[in-house]
């Protein structure tokens, strides 16, 4: 389950950053979601919001939902 999730994560950056590579992300899910928080383009609140979170699988599924929403909103404008 955890490696669905870190391969739907990697996927929704590439959608944000078509060069990123996705093999030069972490694989460990505790690492990627502490990348993932300090890499996008989030405002402070939000980055503490997933700072504040204990569980990396957690912290990932939500910034799955904060990436997945923004994509959403900047494609309906």
């Amino acid at each position: 389950m955890q490696v669905l999730l870190i391969k739907r994560v990697k996927r929704e950056l590439q959608k944000w950053n078509d060069t990123l590579r996705p093999e030069k992300l972490p694989n460990d899910p505790l690492k990627l979601s502490y990348w993932v928080t300090q890499n996008i383009p989030l405002d402070d609140s939000l980055k503490l919001h997933l700072l504040s979170i204990n569980s990396a699988v957690q912290r990932l599924r939500c910034a799955l939902q904060i990436m997945e929403k923004v994509i959403i909103i900047g494609f309906s404008v």
